[in-house]
Protein backbone atom coordinates (compact mmCIF):
# COMPACT_ATOMS: atom_id res chain seq x y z
CA UNK A 1 0.00 0.00 0.00
CA UNK A 2 2.60 2.78 0.96
CA UNK A 3 4.95 1.84 -2.58
CA UNK A 4 1.69 2.58 -4.41
CA UNK A 5 1.16 5.38 -3.12
CA UNK A 6 4.58 6.35 -3.31
CA UNK A 7 4.13 5.81 -6.75
CA UNK A 8 1.28 7.27 -7.25
CA UNK A 9 2.56 10.79 -5.54
CA UNK A 10 5.57 10.31 -8.18
CA UNK A 11 3.15 10.38 -10.96
CA UNK A 12 1.31 12.94 -9.82
CA UNK A 13 4.28 15.41 -9.02
CA UNK A 14 5.91 14.65 -12.37
CA UNK A 15 2.72 15.15 -14.35
CA UNK A 16 2.19 18.73 -12.39
CA UNK A 17 5.83 19.80 -13.50
CA UNK A 18 4.80 19.08 -17.24
CA UNK A 19 1.47 20.84 -16.80
CA UNK A 20 3.26 23.90 -15.75
CA UNK A 21 6.19 23.91 -18.42
CA UNK A 22 3.38 23.75 -21.18
CA UNK A 23 1.03 26.03 -19.49
CA UNK A 24 4.55 28.56 -19.11
CA UNK A 25 5.02 27.61 -22.87
CA UNK A 26 8.30 28.83 -24.63
CA UNK A 27 9.85 32.48 -24.73
CA UNK A 28 6.78 35.64 -24.92
CA UNK A 29 9.18 38.04 -25.43
CA UNK A 30 13.07 39.35 -25.88
CA UNK A 31 14.69 41.73 -23.63
CA UNK A 32 16.22 44.48 -25.73
CA UNK A 33 17.72 46.94 -23.37
CA UNK A 34 17.43 47.00 -19.34
CA UNK A 35 19.03 49.61 -17.02
CA UNK A 36 20.38 50.07 -14.80
CA UNK A 37 22.42 46.43 -15.08
CA UNK A 38 20.99 43.97 -13.16
CA UNK A 39 22.06 40.10 -12.73
CA UNK A 40 18.64 38.53 -12.98
CA UNK A 41 17.93 39.29 -16.42
CA UNK A 42 20.20 40.81 -19.17
CA UNK A 43 19.54 42.25 -22.62
CA UNK A 44 19.24 39.63 -25.49
CA UNK A 45 17.66 37.10 -22.70
CA UNK A 46 14.01 35.20 -23.34
CA UNK A 47 11.17 36.02 -21.06
CA UNK A 48 8.75 33.98 -20.66
CA UNK A 49 4.88 34.97 -20.17
CA UNK A 50 3.88 35.85 -16.48
CA UNK A 51 7.79 36.46 -15.51
CA UNK A 52 7.58 39.59 -12.67
CA UNK A 53 9.80 42.69 -13.46
CA UNK A 54 10.15 45.16 -10.82
CA UNK A 55 12.17 47.98 -12.36
CA UNK A 56 11.81 50.30 -9.15
CA UNK A 57 11.14 53.62 -9.76
CA UNK A 58 13.86 54.77 -12.28
CA UNK A 59 14.94 51.57 -14.21
CA UNK A 60 14.20 51.03 -17.74
CA UNK A 61 13.32 48.12 -20.00
CA UNK A 62 12.41 47.37 -23.12
CA UNK A 63 11.15 44.36 -24.73
CA UNK A 64 10.11 43.33 -28.04
CA UNK A 65 7.40 40.34 -28.35
CA UNK A 66 7.95 37.28 -30.25
CA UNK A 67 4.04 36.91 -31.20
CA UNK A 68 2.43 40.26 -31.27
CA UNK A 69 4.85 42.62 -33.51
CA UNK A 70 5.27 44.72 -30.59
CA UNK A 71 8.05 46.80 -28.48
CA UNK A 72 7.32 48.08 -25.28
CA UNK A 73 9.50 51.27 -23.48
CA UNK A 74 8.47 50.79 -19.67
CA UNK A 75 9.83 53.08 -16.92
CA UNK A 76 9.57 52.62 -13.51
CA UNK A 77 7.06 50.20 -11.48
CA UNK A 78 6.18 46.04 -11.56
CA UNK A 79 6.22 44.72 -15.24
CA UNK A 80 4.10 41.30 -15.52
CA UNK A 81 5.20 39.78 -18.70
CA UNK A 82 2.08 38.63 -20.84
CA UNK A 83 1.90 36.39 -23.83
CA UNK A 84 1.51 39.70 -26.39
CA UNK A 85 1.92 42.83 -24.12
CA UNK A 86 3.09 43.40 -20.60
CA UNK A 87 1.00 44.78 -17.71
CA UNK A 88 2.65 47.68 -15.78
CA UNK A 89 1.76 48.98 -12.39
CA UNK A 90 3.46 52.16 -10.89
CA UNK A 91 5.14 52.87 -14.07
CA UNK A 92 4.62 54.08 -17.77
CA UNK A 93 4.77 52.19 -20.89
CA UNK A 94 4.58 53.18 -24.84
CA UNK A 95 4.18 50.54 -27.12
CA UNK A 96 5.26 50.87 -30.69
CA UNK A 97 4.26 48.44 -33.45
CA UNK A 98 7.32 47.13 -35.27
CA UNK A 99 8.05 44.93 -38.63
CA UNK A 100 8.13 41.17 -37.73
CA UNK A 101 6.76 37.97 -38.99
CA UNK A 102 4.74 37.18 -35.49
CA UNK A 103 6.37 34.03 -34.91
CA UNK A 104 5.62 32.33 -38.53
CA UNK A 105 9.65 32.43 -39.17
CA UNK A 106 10.13 28.85 -39.97
CA UNK A 107 13.97 27.95 -42.13
CA UNK A 108 14.84 25.32 -43.93
CA UNK A 109 17.62 23.46 -43.21
CA UNK A 110 19.74 24.91 -45.35
CA UNK A 111 18.67 28.41 -44.74
CA UNK A 112 19.43 27.80 -40.83
CA UNK A 113 22.89 26.55 -41.78
CA UNK A 114 23.58 30.22 -43.74
CA UNK A 115 22.27 32.00 -41.26
CA UNK A 116 23.63 34.36 -38.47
CA UNK A 117 23.42 37.40 -36.21
CA UNK A 118 25.43 39.66 -34.57
CA UNK A 119 25.11 41.69 -31.75
CA UNK A 120 26.86 44.65 -30.55
CA UNK A 121 26.66 45.86 -27.29
CA UNK A 122 28.12 48.91 -25.43
CA UNK A 123 30.65 48.09 -23.16
CA UNK A 124 30.06 47.64 -19.40
CA UNK A 125 31.37 51.08 -17.29
CA UNK A 126 35.21 50.49 -16.08
CA UNK A 127 35.09 47.59 -18.61
CA UNK A 128 38.65 47.89 -20.62
CA UNK A 129 39.27 47.12 -24.29
CA UNK A 130 40.27 44.29 -25.85
CA UNK A 131 41.95 43.82 -28.91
Amino acid sequence: MVERMKTFVSALAGLMMVATAAIAGGPAAIVEEIEPARADIAAMQYVERGRIIDLGKTGSLVLGYLNSCLREHITGGIVTVGSSRSNVTGGRATTERVECDGGALILTAEQAAKSGVLVFRKPMRGATQRP
